[in-house]
Protein backbone atom coordinates (compact mmCIF):
# COMPACT_ATOMS: atom_id res chain seq x y z
CA UNK A 1 0.00 0.00 0.00
CA UNK A 2 1.27 3.45 -0.86
CA UNK A 3 0.70 6.52 1.31
CA UNK A 4 -2.35 7.65 -0.68
CA UNK A 5 -3.98 4.26 -0.31
CA UNK A 6 -3.21 4.24 3.41
CA UNK A 7 -4.71 7.72 3.78
CA UNK A 8 -7.94 6.76 1.99
CA UNK A 9 -8.30 3.42 3.77
CA UNK A 10 -7.64 4.94 7.20
CA UNK A 11 -10.21 7.68 6.68
CA UNK A 12 -12.87 5.22 5.53
CA UNK A 13 -12.21 3.17 8.68
CA UNK A 14 -12.46 6.26 10.86
CA UNK A 15 -15.58 7.77 9.27
CA UNK A 16 -17.42 4.58 8.36
CA UNK A 17 -18.28 5.60 4.81
CA UNK A 18 -16.75 6.55 1.47
CA UNK A 19 -18.75 9.77 1.37
CA UNK A 20 -17.52 10.98 4.76
CA UNK A 21 -13.96 9.95 3.95
CA UNK A 22 -14.08 11.96 0.72
CA UNK A 23 -15.32 14.98 2.65
CA UNK A 24 -12.56 14.62 5.25
CA UNK A 25 -9.95 14.40 2.49
CA UNK A 26 -11.55 17.21 0.49
CA UNK A 27 -11.81 15.09 -2.66
CA UNK A 28 -14.66 13.61 -4.67
CA UNK A 29 -16.43 10.40 -3.69
CA UNK A 30 -15.59 8.68 -7.02
CA UNK A 31 -11.93 9.45 -6.41
CA UNK A 32 -12.02 7.70 -3.02
CA UNK A 33 -13.95 4.74 -4.45
CA UNK A 34 -11.39 4.40 -7.23
CA UNK A 35 -8.43 4.38 -4.81
CA UNK A 36 -10.20 1.83 -2.60
CA UNK A 37 -10.91 -0.47 -5.56
CA UNK A 38 -7.29 -0.34 -6.75
CA UNK A 39 -6.10 -1.02 -3.20
CA UNK A 40 -8.25 -4.15 -2.89
CA UNK A 41 -7.06 -5.38 -6.29
CA UNK A 42 -3.42 -4.86 -5.30
CA UNK A 43 -3.89 -6.59 -1.94
CA UNK A 44 -5.87 -9.47 -3.38
CA UNK A 45 -8.67 -9.39 -0.80
CA UNK A 46 -11.64 -7.15 0.01
CA UNK A 47 -11.35 -4.53 2.73
CA UNK A 48 -15.06 -3.78 3.17
CA UNK A 49 -18.39 -5.52 2.73
CA UNK A 50 -21.63 -3.64 2.09
CA UNK A 51 -24.45 -5.00 4.26
CA UNK A 52 -27.91 -3.42 4.16
CA UNK A 53 -26.48 -0.33 2.55
CA UNK A 54 -23.72 0.15 5.14
CA UNK A 55 -20.00 -0.43 4.77
CA UNK A 56 -18.39 -2.86 7.24
CA UNK A 57 -14.64 -3.63 7.45
CA UNK A 58 -13.49 -7.20 6.93
CA UNK A 59 -11.33 -8.95 9.57
CA UNK A 60 -8.31 -8.33 7.31
CA UNK A 61 -9.12 -4.61 7.26
CA UNK A 62 -9.28 -4.51 11.07
CA UNK A 63 -5.81 -6.03 11.27
CA UNK A 64 -4.42 -3.61 8.70
CA UNK A 65 -5.95 -0.64 10.44
CA UNK A 66 -3.94 -1.27 13.61
CA UNK A 67 -0.83 -0.45 11.57
CA UNK A 68 -2.10 2.08 9.04
CA UNK A 69 -3.59 4.35 11.71
CA UNK A 70 -0.15 4.72 13.27
CA UNK A 71 1.46 5.35 9.86
CA UNK A 72 -1.19 7.94 9.01
CA UNK A 73 -0.51 9.79 12.29
CA UNK A 74 3.23 9.72 11.61
CA UNK A 75 2.71 11.15 8.12
CA UNK A 76 0.47 13.90 9.52
CA UNK A 77 3.16 14.74 12.09
CA UNK A 78 5.80 14.78 9.34
CA UNK A 79 3.68 17.12 7.21
CA UNK A 80 3.22 19.50 10.13
CA UNK A 81 6.94 19.46 10.87
CA UNK A 82 7.78 20.17 7.23
CA UNK A 83 5.36 23.08 7.27
CA UNK A 84 6.99 24.53 10.39
CA UNK A 85 10.47 24.20 8.90
CA UNK A 86 9.40 25.79 5.62
CA UNK A 87 8.07 28.86 7.42
CA UNK A 88 11.07 31.23 7.30
CA UNK A 89 12.42 32.12 10.70
CA UNK A 90 10.30 29.59 12.57
CA UNK A 91 11.74 26.54 14.26
CA UNK A 92 11.32 24.44 17.35
CA UNK A 93 13.65 23.09 20.00
CA UNK A 94 12.72 19.99 21.97
CA UNK A 95 14.36 20.28 25.38
CA UNK A 96 14.46 17.55 28.00
CA UNK A 97 15.12 18.18 31.67
CA UNK A 98 15.26 16.25 34.97
CA UNK A 99 12.83 17.42 37.69
CA UNK A 100 15.58 18.91 39.86
CA UNK A 101 16.54 21.41 37.13
CA UNK A 102 13.04 22.07 35.81
CA UNK A 103 11.63 24.33 38.54
CA UNK A 104 14.05 27.25 38.32
CA UNK A 105 17.07 26.61 36.08
CA UNK A 106 15.12 25.58 32.99
CA UNK A 107 12.59 28.47 33.18
CA UNK A 108 15.50 30.86 33.68
CA UNK A 109 17.10 29.64 30.46
CA UNK A 110 13.85 29.62 28.48
CA UNK A 111 13.00 33.16 29.61
CA UNK A 112 16.39 34.45 28.51
CA UNK A 113 16.19 32.58 25.20
CA UNK A 114 12.68 33.74 24.34
CA UNK A 115 13.63 37.34 25.02
CA UNK A 116 15.66 37.34 21.80
CA UNK A 117 14.13 34.38 19.93
CA UNK A 118 10.38 34.71 20.36
CA UNK A 119 9.77 33.19 16.91
CA UNK A 120 11.29 29.84 17.87
CA UNK A 121 8.99 27.32 19.53
CA UNK A 122 10.15 25.47 22.61
CA UNK A 123 8.85 22.05 23.62
CA UNK A 124 9.76 21.01 27.17
CA UNK A 125 9.71 17.44 28.46
CA UNK A 126 10.43 16.70 32.11
CA UNK A 127 11.69 13.15 32.67
CA UNK A 128 13.36 11.30 35.55
CA UNK A 129 17.12 11.54 35.55
CA UNK A 130 17.36 7.84 34.69
CA UNK A 131 15.47 8.44 31.41
CA UNK A 132 17.07 11.71 30.32
CA UNK A 133 19.85 10.10 28.30
CA UNK A 134 17.51 7.78 26.41
CA UNK A 135 15.25 10.73 25.54
CA UNK A 136 18.15 12.34 23.68
CA UNK A 137 19.61 9.14 22.22
CA UNK A 138 16.22 8.13 20.81
CA UNK A 139 15.72 11.64 19.34
CA UNK A 140 12.68 12.45 21.48
CA UNK A 141 14.60 15.54 22.58
CA UNK A 142 17.15 17.61 20.65
CA UNK A 143 19.07 18.27 23.83
CA UNK A 144 18.57 18.00 27.56
CA UNK A 145 19.72 19.64 30.72
CA UNK A 146 21.59 17.09 32.78
CA UNK A 147 24.00 16.46 35.61
CA UNK A 148 27.57 15.58 34.75
CA UNK A 149 29.69 13.68 34.17
CA UNK A 150 28.09 11.57 31.45
CA UNK A 151 29.98 8.68 29.90
CA UNK A 152 27.50 7.46 27.28
CA UNK A 153 29.37 6.97 23.96
CA UNK A 154 26.34 8.17 21.96
CA UNK A 155 26.17 11.52 23.76
CA UNK A 156 28.24 14.65 23.86
CA UNK A 157 27.74 17.62 26.12
CA UNK A 158 29.01 20.76 27.76
CA UNK A 159 29.18 21.68 31.44
CA UNK A 160 27.63 25.10 32.07
CA UNK A 161 27.84 25.58 35.83
CA UNK A 162 28.97 23.96 39.06
CA UNK A 163 27.05 24.13 42.30
CA UNK A 164 27.08 22.03 45.45
CA UNK A 165 24.93 19.99 47.80
CA UNK A 166 23.02 22.11 50.31
CA UNK A 167 20.79 21.49 53.30
CA UNK A 168 17.31 22.97 53.47
CA UNK A 169 15.26 23.57 56.62
CA UNK A 170 12.75 25.98 58.12
CA UNK A 171 14.36 29.22 59.29
CA UNK A 172 13.36 28.42 62.89
CA UNK A 173 15.23 25.10 62.82
CA UNK A 174 18.06 24.85 65.35
CA UNK A 175 20.60 24.36 62.54
CA UNK A 176 19.40 27.24 60.36
CA UNK A 177 21.87 29.81 61.73
CA UNK A 178 24.96 27.74 60.99
CA UNK A 179 27.22 28.88 58.14
CA UNK A 180 27.70 25.25 57.03
CA UNK A 181 26.71 21.77 58.12
CA UNK A 182 28.58 18.48 58.25
CA UNK A 183 27.32 14.94 58.82
CA UNK A 184 27.93 15.17 62.59
CA UNK A 185 25.66 18.24 62.77
CA UNK A 186 22.83 16.33 61.09
CA UNK A 187 22.85 13.33 63.41
CA UNK A 188 19.76 13.25 65.59
CA UNK A 189 17.74 15.46 63.22
CA UNK A 190 15.10 14.06 60.91
CA UNK A 191 16.44 13.94 57.35
CA UNK A 192 14.54 14.10 54.07
CA UNK A 193 16.18 12.16 51.25
CA UNK A 194 15.30 11.72 47.60
CA UNK A 195 15.44 8.06 46.65
CA UNK A 196 14.90 8.30 42.88
CA UNK A 197 18.16 9.98 41.86
CA UNK A 198 20.73 7.26 42.45
CA UNK A 199 23.59 9.32 41.03
CA UNK A 200 22.95 12.06 43.62
CA UNK A 201 22.78 9.52 46.46
CA UNK A 202 26.05 8.01 45.24
CA UNK A 203 27.72 11.43 45.52
CA UNK A 204 26.56 11.76 49.12
CA UNK A 205 27.62 8.22 50.05
CA UNK A 206 31.02 8.73 48.42
CA UNK A 207 31.67 11.97 50.32
CA UNK A 208 30.18 10.91 53.68
CA UNK A 209 29.68 7.11 53.81
CA UNK A 210 28.30 7.21 57.35
CA UNK A 211 25.63 9.85 56.86
CA UNK A 212 22.75 7.90 55.30
CA UNK A 213 23.58 4.82 57.35
CA UNK A 214 23.32 6.59 60.70
CA UNK A 215 20.98 9.53 60.08
CA UNK A 216 17.36 9.52 61.20
CA UNK A 217 15.23 9.54 58.07
CA UNK A 218 11.56 8.60 57.82
CA UNK A 219 10.71 10.88 54.89
CA UNK A 220 11.71 9.60 51.44
CA UNK A 221 10.59 11.40 48.28
CA UNK A 222 11.13 10.90 44.56
CA UNK A 223 11.36 14.61 43.68
CA UNK A 224 13.66 17.23 45.17
CA UNK A 225 10.94 19.85 44.82
CA UNK A 226 8.80 17.84 47.27
CA UNK A 227 11.76 17.59 49.65
CA UNK A 228 12.08 21.38 49.47
CA UNK A 229 8.42 21.92 50.37
CA UNK A 230 8.60 19.47 53.27
CA UNK A 231 11.70 21.19 54.66
CA UNK A 232 10.03 24.58 54.24
CA UNK A 233 7.14 23.32 56.39
CA UNK A 234 9.48 22.31 59.18
CA UNK A 235 9.34 18.55 58.66
CA UNK A 236 13.08 17.97 58.60
CA UNK A 237 16.36 18.75 56.88
CA UNK A 238 16.55 18.02 53.17
CA UNK A 239 19.81 17.44 51.32
CA UNK A 240 19.42 18.60 47.75
CA UNK A 241 21.22 19.68 44.64
CA UNK A 242 21.79 23.45 44.93
CA UNK A 243 20.17 23.95 41.52
CA UNK A 244 16.82 22.87 42.95
CA UNK A 245 16.64 26.25 44.70
CA UNK A 246 18.79 28.33 42.34
CA UNK A 247 16.77 31.36 41.27
CA UNK A 248 13.79 30.52 43.46
CA UNK A 249 12.18 32.59 46.19
CA UNK A 250 11.39 30.62 49.31
CA UNK A 251 9.75 32.21 52.32
CA UNK A 252 10.94 30.85 55.67
CA UNK A 253 13.46 28.48 54.10
CA UNK A 254 17.08 28.36 55.24
CA UNK A 255 19.70 27.18 52.74
CA UNK A 256 22.95 26.04 54.33
CA UNK A 257 25.96 24.60 52.43
CA UNK A 258 27.04 21.06 53.29
CA UNK A 259 30.66 20.35 54.20
CA UNK A 260 32.80 18.80 52.90
CA UNK A 261 31.72 20.42 49.66
CA UNK A 262 30.09 18.00 47.21
CA UNK A 263 30.28 19.55 43.71
CA UNK A 264 27.27 19.31 41.41
CA UNK A 265 27.99 19.87 37.72
CA UNK A 266 25.15 20.72 35.35
CA UNK A 267 25.05 21.33 31.63
CA UNK A 268 23.48 20.16 28.40
CA UNK A 269 23.74 16.81 26.61
CA UNK A 270 22.99 16.16 22.94
CA UNK A 271 23.57 13.41 20.33
CA UNK A 272 27.24 12.96 19.51
CA UNK A 273 26.65 12.22 15.84
CA UNK A 274 23.85 14.66 15.02
CA UNK A 275 24.67 18.33 14.43
CA UNK A 276 22.74 20.77 16.60
CA UNK A 277 20.53 23.34 14.96
CA UNK A 278 21.56 26.98 15.17
CA UNK A 279 18.65 27.60 17.52
CA UNK A 280 19.74 24.75 19.84
CA UNK A 281 23.30 26.08 19.96
CA UNK A 282 21.95 29.53 20.79
CA UNK A 283 19.83 28.10 23.60
CA UNK A 284 22.86 26.42 25.16
CA UNK A 285 24.81 29.68 24.96
CA UNK A 286 21.93 31.66 26.43
CA UNK A 287 21.41 29.19 29.29
CA UNK A 288 25.12 29.35 30.13
CA UNK A 289 25.03 33.15 30.19
CA UNK A 290 21.90 33.16 32.38
CA UNK A 291 23.51 30.80 34.89
CA UNK A 292 26.71 32.86 34.93
CA UNK A 293 24.77 36.07 35.52
CA UNK A 294 22.87 34.50 38.38
CA UNK A 295 26.02 33.00 39.89
CA UNK A 296 27.72 36.40 39.90
CA UNK A 297 24.77 38.22 41.44
CA UNK A 298 23.01 35.84 43.81
CA UNK A 299 23.87 32.41 45.10
CA UNK A 300 22.66 30.50 48.16
CA UNK A 301 20.31 33.21 49.34
CA UNK A 302 18.18 32.55 52.41
CA UNK A 303 14.85 34.34 52.44
CA UNK A 304 13.12 34.97 55.76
Amino acid sequence: MNLRQIEVFTNIMRTGSVTKAAKALNVSQPSVSKVLKHTEIRLGFPLFKRINGRLYPTPEAEILYNETARIDEDVAHLSQLAFELSDAGVGRIRIGCPPSLSTHVLPMGVQAFRASHADIGVQLTISPSSLIRSEVINRRADLSLAHFPTSDPELDGVTLDTGRVVCLMHVDHVLAKKSSLCSDDLMGHNMIFGYADQEFLHLIDEATPELRKNATSDLLVNHFTVATSLAQRGLGVAMVDEFVVTGGHFDDLAIVPFEPEIPIHVGVIYPRYKPLSTAAEKFIETLGDALADFRNSNRLTTKK
